[in-house]
């Protein structure tokens, strides 16, 4: 939202000086040659503020700034601009209830200067920074939303082209191809189709989650028997590189109250990335810890029971730490087709929040990367079974 200031002064070249240099500082400007022209305008709303040249023909500026009082508004913010000789003038219009004067001639900075001291006074530089803000928030969330729809739609076309491609291919060579060569189109077929409903699922389920649509069944229960049904889901895809997965013994309390099928969800994320860009033959090691998660309101911190997965692969830049949560993200480290883009982890990071928890990701001193998830022990008090 600009601030809209009427200028009234009956020197036509003053106007547009003053005007032009208004203007490259943000302002919209509308201009009167007169006080009769001024009040017309005033009239008619939407001035924020008024500059007002004392020296004018028929009605001059306190005059005019009477009328204003007395047809328009008294609470209208007006400035005077006053001659060097005038200052009975101006001390008189700040009696009656003026905001501030200048006298003439006043340079831009001052002009500038006390058009924002009363701007300042009147509470419109909040309004106007609160609508610059909410602008470039509303500029952002159309970017993100146009970013999003076409990582989406990339990542949608990837496996429609690949399932589209091989049954052209063996619909023409349906009569003419061996068993092995149909059999291989139709396994390329079903990957095609496997990772089409892979997205989907993920592209919902993100859907819902931001919308609060999810339907949780929190209950206490213990984090590292559901650690352990994650790591049963994932050991065949750890053997194919010889990776090792290893539950490091705690003495701590572990039950939390969470939703077992959705941190096995969360749990699984985490193993399979650490699988994924892991080396070969090396050991991924899963944690457990305890911590206070700091509260947003005035009570106490909340207790939180915290799991960790931690890899030896590549790690992550310092600068991607917290951006690896986002959609689609990917780090320039594994840039390299190595998995490709999805919303695993931001749809990790929407779980978490739901249930009160936080998760982050850091690099590990002697190499790799480590996620962590923190649960609240208890039911939170505003939790419901849907949000």
């Amino acid at each position: 939202m600009k601030i809209k200031i009427l200028l009234v002064d009956d020197d036509k070249s003053t106007r547009l000086i003053i005007e032009k240099k208004l203007s490259l500082k943000g302002y919209r400007i509308v201009t009167a040659e007169s006080g009769a022209k001024a009040l017309e305008i005033l009239k008619n709303g939407g001035i924020d503020m008024v500059l007002l040249d004392h020296f004018m023909p028929e009605m001059d500026g306190m005059e005019t700034y009477k009328k204003i009082k007395e047809e328009v508004s008294p609470s209208l913010p007006v400035v005077m601009m006053t001659g060097n000789s005038s200052l009975d003038v101006a001390v008189e219009f700040m009696r009656l209830g003026g905001k501030d004067y200048l006298q003439k001639p006043a340079g831009w900075d001052m002009l500038e200067l006390r058009i924002e001291q009363v701007m300042e006074k009147e509470g419109l530089l909040a309004q106007t920074r609160e609508a610059k803000n909410a602008r470039v928030i509303a500029e952002e969330a159309n970017r993100a939303k146009s970013e999003f729809l076409a990582n989406m739609s990339h990542e949608l076309k990837t496996p429609m082209h690949a399932i589209l491609s091989f049954a052209e291919i063996g619909l023409g060579k349906v009569e003419t191809a061996d068993r092995e060569k149909i059999k291989g189109y139709l396994e390329r077929i079903a990957e095609g189709g496997k990772r089409l409903n892979i997205l989907l699922g993920d592209l919902l389920e993100m859907a819902e989650l931001e919308a609060g649509r999810i339907e949780l069944h929190p209950r206490e229960m213990n984090l590292k028997e559901i650690a352990q049904s994650a790591i049963g889901r994932l050991v065949e895809p750890a053997k194919e590189k010889s990776i090792s997965l290893e539950m490091l013994p705690s003495d701590i309390n572990l039950t939390a109250f969470f939703d077992g099928e959705k941190i096995i969800q969360v749990i699984g994320r985490m193993l399979g990335n650490a699988i994924k860009f892991a080396p070969k033959e090396s050991t991924i090691i899963i944690s457990f810890d305890e911590m206070l998660i700091p509260s947003k309101e005035d009570g106490p911190d909340v207790p939180a029971v915290v799991i960790s997965v931690r890899d030896n692969g590549i790690g992550l830049p310092e600068d991607e730490l917290e951006t690896v949560f986002d959609k689609f993200a990917i780090s320039s480290k594994t840039n390299n087709g190595a998995g490709g883009k999805g919303l695993g982890l931001a749809i990790s990071k929407e779980i978490v929040l739901t249930h009160g928890g936080q998760i982050w990701s850091e690099n590990n001193k002697d190499g790799g990367a480590k996620f962590s998830v923190a649960l609240p022990r208890d039911q939170l008090v505003k939790q419901v079974a849907v949000l």
